[in-house]
């Protein structure tokens, strides 16, 4: 049955369009040509109804074809309607609920991005997460990836949907990401190693709603709104004994305004919550053996602890180093490596200190001004929470890129990971605004901090690229 999913796209528009030739047609353009195609494919397409009925499985291929030539003329609308009627035919020759028909709901959620139809791509993807459900059959990870991608177009919607969904859409995401660890839990048991890569994203999640609730803008108060709608207003009080009387939902005349300590996080007991899971993590990799992976998951609790300011986290990165020359790195190797300040948290969790210097090379991009420059860039998930970062797997997702706004500047980062001292060097826009959102957000961010000789060091005027992303409306 899977056969039905291997459309001869190509083949089929050459062998239709065989009459077509060079020295038949020899000024016909692009567009004329695949109006040719188009006729030809419709033309077998009723054929092969004539002969079988409107769902026979023989359709699937001629309709592919001209979804391909649909795409080709950029008429997208066209491309649905066909997709639909092969999804159709599918159900009925496959049953609702077989697992080929996943492959061509994500061909249709692929579509509905190109549309822009944003509440149709949360309906598909909750239909893939029912057929993976459905078609279990002992494996969870294909379900867990269906939530995952459900959790990610939450926070991609973040960007591109209207503002009145905003915060529905980011706890939304923490929610998945609890299914996530519930469902992986039952499959695979605490202490699994298979549960680190689940583990490490809602770690991850958890700080992107930090970030949020504290990034100032509207989207923070709408998103501090929900929380307390969800959680009540604890879970956003000061983590410390004495906040704990200082109020609160039962004796506050306002019970949502949280009780906070001078330059305290709103939410942070989320962050704590995601310290824990990555304790979980090195406790994983110490039981394994992995010393390598160890090192890792180490240097990933240590970005946690200076996220909820706990210092510098010189501890916990010197036990890091330690753990990477005992796993063989050279010590050049581990020098480089933490010799330039990075933002925190990384993106990916990765067990491979190979891989994690590939990733930071990678956050390198070259200057506007001098492309012979590489600086360090970050570009926010959204104008109204700069701080919050827009995950780099978006565009290799969801298939489109969004134009950017390019502010310049140079930083001061601290010994502790923080950000102080920005000063504008260039801009793609001449928008103020711009600049100034920049500037301001920019003092969010937190980085892991460059050491010299296993000493955490202040680094004056770093380079950094800021970029807001445009939403498509």
């Amino acid at each position: 049955m899977r056969a039905l999913l291997i459309f001869c796209t190509v083949g089929l528009v050459a062998a239709l369009s065989g009459a077509v030739l060079p020295a038949e047609q020899p000024k016909l353009n692009k567009s004329q040509t695949v109006n040719r195609q188009m006729a030809l494919v419709q033309a077998r397409i009723t054929e092969v109804e004539s002969e079988s009925g409107p769902y026979a499985s023989g359709l699937l291929e001629p309709l592919q074809a001209l979804s391909e030539l649909y795409l080709t003329a950029q008429d997208f609308e066209a491309v649905a309607d066909v997709q639909s009627r092969q999804l159709q035919i599918m159900r009925a020759e496959l049953g609702l609920d077989h697992p080929d028909n996943i492959a061509m709901v994500n061909a249709i959620i692929v579509n509905n991005i190109r549309m822009h139809e944003w509440t149709e791509v949360s309906d598909n993807l909750e239909h893939i997460r029912y057929l993976e459900s459905a078609n279990g059959q002992g494996d969870i990870e294909p379900l867990l990836h269906a939530i995952d991608a459900q959790a990610s177009w939450s926070l991609a919607q973040i960007a591109v949907a209207g503002p009145r969904m905003r915060a529905r859409n980011l706890l939304d995401a923490r929610e998945s990401y609890d299914d996530i660890k519930d469902l992986a839990q039952d499959a695979f048991g605490e202490d699994s190693l298979a549960m680190v890569p689940w583990l490490y994203k809602r770690a991850l999640n958890l700080h992107q709603v930090v970030s949020v609730l504290n990034s100032g803008g509207g989207l923070a108060g709408d998103a501090m709104d929900r929380v307390i709608q969800m959680d009540g207003v604890a879970r956003l009080q000061t983590y410390n004994a004495r906040s704990r009387f200082a109020g609160g939902a039962f004796f506050d005349r306002n019970p949502r305004i949280p009780v906070l300590d001078a330059d305290s996080l709103i939410g942070e007991y989320y962050l704590r919550d995601a310290l824990l899971e990555l304790k979980t993590i090195t406790e994983i990799y110490e039981q394994s053996g992995d010393i390598e992976a160890q090192a890792m998951a180490t240097i990933y609790y240590g970005d946690f602890r200076v996220l909820l300011g706990f210092g510098s986290g010189r501890k916990t990165y010197r036990e890091a180093m330690d753990l990477l020359r005992e796993a063989g790195i050279a010590e050049n190797r581990i020098s480089q490596f933490f010799d330039v300040p990075q933002i925190i948290p990384v993106e990916d969790f990765t067990a491979s200190f190979a891989q994690a210097e590939i990733a930071k090379n990678a956050a390198l991009v070259p200057s506007i001004s001098d492309e012979s420059l590489l600086i360090a860039q970050f570009t926010a998930l959204e104008e109204d929470a700069g701080n919050v970062g827009m995950p780099a797997s978006f565009t290799n997702r969801w298939g489109f890129k969004l134009p950017e706004d390019v502010v310049e500047m140079t930083i001061n980062v601290s010994s502790t990971g923080g950000v102080s001292s920005a000063k504008f060097l260039t801009a793609s826009s001449h928008e103020k605004s711009i600049r100034h959102k920049a500037l301001r957000s920019v003092r969010g961010l937190k980085f892991r901090p460059r050491f010299e000789e296993a000493n955490a060091v202040h680094v004056r005027e770093m380079k950094l690229s800021y970029r807001f992303e445009e939403a498509p409306r």
